[in-house]
């Protein structure tokens, strides 16, 4: 019973120390003067130049076009086909997967080449085709 009664005079002694620097810690944070000192602080410091140039010297993630995800599917079909055919069952549409990789990189070397308007059309074309081949040659894999 003891230590409930040390616990309770702890959380008392806690929350009365809190009520006293809370408002204290708040008034300062809300005065003027405390932010026009922190701002010609960091004035002083060029923080914002550092944080520029240390941002400059940082590789950029590269984010890749969906020209590049299309033929990054494609290759891993072409492996998938490559490596396990042997595993694939009987009526797995190996030939099938095979013209479809070269037709889509045959539209995707023409999409390169085109600027017309309908160009994102024809995109989303390619993306919706080459997805459909590399679920279906990865469901077979799975099967």
């Amino acid at each position: 019973m003891a230590s409930g009664k040390k616990g309770g005079l702890m959380k008392g002694a806690a929350t009365a120390i809190a009520g006293a620097v809370v408002p204290a810690v708040v008034d300062a944070a809300v005065r003027p003067e405390t932010w026009s000192k922190a701002a010609a602080f960091v004035e002083q410091q060029h923080i914002a130049d550092k944080l520029s140039h240390a941002a400059s010297k940082l590789p950029l993630p590269k984010r890749a076009t969906p020209a590049q995800v299309i033929e990054s599917q494609l290759e891993s079909v072409e492996r998938l086909i490559s490596t396990h055919s042997a595993e694939l069952s009987n009526d797995a549409p190996i030939e099938d997967w095979q013209r479809e990789v070269s037709k889509i990189r045959a539209a995707l070397e023409l999409f390169g080449k085109d600027s017309g308007k309908d160009r994102k059309s024809k995109l989303k074309r390619l993306q919706e085709r080459t997805q459909k081949l590399y679920n279906s040659a990865f469901d077979a894999a799975l099967e």
